[in-house]
């Protein structure tokens, strides 16, 4: 029989619905690195969907051995950085100082230039910091928010993890195939064969390790007769093929040669999309948890500066996200920002002169983000100009005249770095009665942000080497 359109080709399919639903019901699950460390961003219901359907998948569910020696090697960092998502109580204290200093300012500028706001007002803003502190700091202990300092005995997530896991986690390569395996990766990574290549700056034992993952999971799958649903939320180049949506792809290459080895199919999912699948594993999932999973993955990437893709079918959270930037594009069309219009995500990225630069509004974790994006391919080119636009800063932060400060920031992960304007009171695109005051905030920075760069020089011209 002569093969058809796909023999050969599988890669450049796109899964149908069908099939992805017969990847989650029936497949060989495996988790990676990524999804595993992911579980310390989630509280409460969120917390229980991800385990309960990992649960639900049972003894498909398969973690290769290079996944835990990873997620132990990463584990403190990941909660060190996390405890940055944790510091409303430092932030709260910092918003009463300010409002306290503004307010004594206000009164010497309006009232009286030698005098004090008066004691009774002061000392009610200092017992409404000390009760909200004290509240949160309660609600904290119950929680059982982990930190990098949490005994692993006490380690809410790492007790989850203990009784899924057991018997899933894959056999760590002896001596002669560790070896055998790390230098077929190293080779993989001077040729820019995926998946790893994008890890080619990291030390040699480190950079090796997604397709240590890869191998393991090849085995995984060969040993079991069984097509693979790989769950990442890893962005890099060296996993997908591009895409967004149903429309997006796992590598061909990757497709190819899981098909060659073990002559099985390969399918690839954000853990989010996973959890939103329960369902079909007789998991009930709300919708309120799956948006609460999709925000976190989306703005975990966003954090680390990844253009991060949309769903094919926007969620209800995505679709709330268009409706306001709906809003935003009447003003950044009127002020020739941009011709393009309201995504569905947590950010709108709007061309800088080119050079992969890009000025972007955006929501996160902490409240809302004005910024200018540097994104050139070269993360030398990025770390120079943002060199040169760290020396005009006293410039840049005079002409942007407002009290907010304007941050410089290396994005070591998305090889990139930025300019921001941060407002960090925690509202997010649910916070319907904030619209006209966000969207306010975000047109202003944008204002400031861009003439303050203008006038102080522009963008800088670079290349890697200083020119």
């Amino acid at each position: 029989m002569s093969p058809g359109l796909y023999d050969g080709f599988e890669g450049y399919r796109n899964p149908e619905p069908t099939d992805r639903e017969t990847a989650v019901k029936e497949w060989l699950v495996v988790l990676d690195t990524n999804v595993l460390l992911s579980l310390y961003n989630f509280q409460g219901s969120t917390l229980d969907a991800f385990v309960d359907v990992f649960a639900a998948i049972g003894d498909r569910l398969f973690v290769p051995h290079q996944v835990m020696d990873e997620f132990w090697r990463n584990r403190r960092t990941v909660l060190k950085q996390n405890q940055g998502r944790h510091r409303e109580r430092e932030e709260i204290k910092d918003n009463f100082s300010a409002i306290t200093n503004t307010l004594q300012a206000w009164y010497r500028r309006a009232v009286d230039r030698e005098a004090s706001p008066p004691e009774h007002v002061v000392k009610a803003l200092s017992v409404a910091s000390s009760e909200i502190v004290r509240l949160m700091d309660a609600k904290t202990d119950e929680g059982a928010i982990v930190t990098a300092e949490t005994p692993t005995y006490d380690d809410h997530v790492l007790r989850k993890l203990t009784v899924l896991l057991d018997g899933r986690i894959g056999p760590g390569p002896d001596g002669d195939e560790r070896e055998r395996l790390e230098r077929a990766g190293r080779e993989r990574v001077d040729k820019r064969i995926p998946p790893g290549y994008m890890d080619d700056g990291k030390s040699p034992e480190r950079a090796v390790g997604d397709y240590l993952v890869w191998a393991q999971t090849m085995e995984a799958a060969k040993e079991r007769d069984s097509g693979v649903l790989l769950i990442t939320n890893d962005q890099k180049e060296d996993w997908w093929a591009g895409g967004s949506g149903a429309t997006r792809l796992a590598r061909p290459e990757l497709v190819a040669e899981l098909r060659q080895f073990a002559s099985q199919p390969l399918i690839m999912m954000r853990a989010h999309e996973l959890v939103a699948q329960g369902g079909l594993l007789g998991v009930t999932v709300s919708e309120a948890t799956v948006s609460d999973a999709e925000s976190s993955v989306l703005d975990a990437l966003e954090r680390e500066g990844w253009v991060v893709e949309q769903t094919a079918k926007p969620s209800p959270l995505m679709e709330t996200y268009r409706e306001f930037w709906k809003r935003f594009e009447v003003a950044a069309h009127a002020r020739g920002w941009t011709s393009g219009h309201a995504p569905a995500a947590n950010w709108w990225s709007m061309p800088a002169g080119g050079g992969g630069n890009n000025y972007t509004v955006s929501f996160s974790k902490f409240g809302c983000r004005s910024e200018l994006y540097l994104g050139n391919p070269d993360p030398k080119v990025n770390l120079r100009v943002l060199h040169l636009l760290e020396s005009r800063a006293d410039e840049i932060q005079e002409a942007f005249g407002s009290s907010a400060t304007v941050h410089f920031e290396e994005l070591p992960h998305a090889v990139a770095c930025r300019l921001d304007i941060r407002l960090t009171d925690r509202r997010s695109i649910r916070d319907r009665d904030l619209w006209d005051d966000t969207l306010e905030w975000f047109i202003s920075t944008q204002e400031h942000l861009r003439e303050a760069i203008e006038v102080t020089g522009g963008i800088p011209t670079s290349s890697a080497d200083g020119t």
